[in-house]
């Protein structure tokens, strides 16, 4: 107990709610073991306080720095109140599966069939156990229970605020236990579909870095190939030959370009988004203006700086006067990609693109 107190602190450290989620699945699988082995309270509930204990201890020895150089109210803010006010719940980006292409059905089909399996798994296992509590593989059941329960915890846990990358990351839980599923009852048929439907996502993965053609270029960072598509190779030619490592830089939307250009963000923030606070992007303007960033990369998943209000877009409207006052585009790339050059720093030149 003290031994998983202590690295459940470890989790809560890197990420409050999961080590909290995971906490709270041990305190409850320890109460089912009191219901179905007998075991007496004194003993689970000394556990659950060495559990707690360890968890308190390791949490607060690692979070101490913030604790005391920040403080507990700030903390609050950006560990509680931040997420819930300003993270966007977007379990699929808009657009992306615009045209029926077999990539997007592709990816489609895997986080449709990612999402149910964490929806439904665990609280079916968790049935499971319970209609069998009786049985005598006490030992097997609890484990079911802890995985189950930590599975739907860490569900919970990203629900409020889910994008595709936070229920990939809690569905492990719910992965293994359809595996044992499967394991412990077997249906030949759904094995063979599958199996199938494997075997087809290999051959398309497979076919697919086949067909589609690679680049192979010389960047600051490195030699790279360019895999993916959303790195456009005339993109990154075109910033690498106009901008220096270790340049001040600005990417709208994304962080992609900076570490292979090894190029350097001149805010605090990330990148613009439609839930950024008002402050925050104040902020943002504030220090670009302050260090005269030369460069700023947009992005077509961005209102255009030149065009009208956009419904849910509202606050970034005075970061788009500021570029469209302080900036001009100076290249649009296949991707729609804008390069906005500060206007002190041109010379007479009409955009490409």
């Amino acid at each position: 107990m003290a031994g998983a107190g202590g690295l459940l602190g470890l989790a809560s450290f890197f990420t409050q709610t999961a080590g909290l989620a995971g906490a709270l699945a041990v305190l409850l699988t320890l109460a089912w073991e009191h219901v179905v082995s007998y075991k007496s309270w004194r003993s689970i509930l000394r556990q659950q306080v060495v559990l707690l204990s360890f968890l308190t201890l390791v949490f607060c020895a690692l979070s101490a720095h913030f604790i005391v150089t920040v403080g507990w109210r700030q903390l609050w803010y950006l560990w509680g109140v931040y997420p819930q006010r300003y993270v966007m719940n977007q379990l699929f980006r808009p657009g992306i599966f615009n045209q029926l292409i077999l990539p997007a059905l592709s990816t489609l089909v895997q986080r449709v069939f990612i999402y149910g399996l964490t929806i439904w798994v665990c609280p079916v296992v968790c049935w499971h156990c319970w209609r069998r509590r009786q049985e005598s593989d006490v030992a097997e059941r609890i484990q079911l229970v802890l995985l189950s329960l930590s599975g739907s915890f860490l569900f919970l846990e990203v629900v409020s605020r889910a994008n595709w990358v936070r229920i990939y990351s809690v569905s492990m839980p719910a992965v293994l236990l359809f595996v044992w599923l499967l394991a412990g009852e077997p249906r030949r048929y759904l094995k063979a579909a599958l199996w199938a439907i494997v075997a087809c996502s290999a051959l398309q993965q497979t076919t697919s870095r086949h067909r589609h053609s690679r680049v192979v270029m010389d960047l600051p960072a490195g030699r790279t190939v360019l895999a993916n598509e959303l790195y456009e190779d005339d993109e990154l030619s075109w910033l690498a030959q106009h901008t220096k490592p270790d340049e001040l830089f600005f990417q709208a939307e994304w962080l992609n370009m900076y570490f292979p250009l090894k190029l350097r963000s001149p805010v605090f923030a990330e990148f613009l988004s439609k839930a950024m606070p008002s402050d925050y992007l104040d902020l943002t303007q504030q220090q670009i203006e302050q260090k005269r960033v030369k460069y700023i990369l947009w992005s077509p998943w961005l209102p255009p700086p030149e065009g009208p209000p956009m419904s849910g877009w509202t606050q970034i409207d005075p970061f788009r006067a500021y570029l469209c006052a302080h900036y001009a585009p100076v290249q649009v790339f296949a991707n729609r990609d804008a390069v906005w050059q500060r206007k002190e720093t041109l010379s007479n030149k009409a955009p490409s693109g």
